[in-house]
């Protein structure tokens, strides 16, 4: 992951130790769910993976990310919404 899913991730490493545990819900339609941060797609192409909206994260300075294709292997596809929760 790369183009901002990294820096997310360093974000929510709040104790800066190199090491966040996520909570991942998947969904194609608009959900709302205690605790969890909505990334929603803006698009997709197969082979050069997808930007999604990352404005919900307060304080995060990027506003969109980008998830490389190994979404595909980790997840089967590129869900229109990811509903992100840190693990404490």
């Amino acid at each position: 992951m790369v183009a901002g899913a990294d820096d997310l991730l360093t974000y929510l490493d709040e104790e800066g130790n190199n090491e966040v545990t996520i909570h991942v819900v998947l969904s194609e339609t608009p959900l709302e769910i205690e605790n969890h941060t909505e990334l929603r797609k803006l698009d997709k192409s197969t082979f050069g993976g997808s930007h999604y909206n990352a404005t919900d994260f307060h304080g995060f300075r990027m506003s969109i990310i980008w998830i490389c294709p190994v979404i595909l292997c980790v997840l089967g596809c590129y869900p229109k919404y990811l509903y992100i929760q840190k693990v404490a």
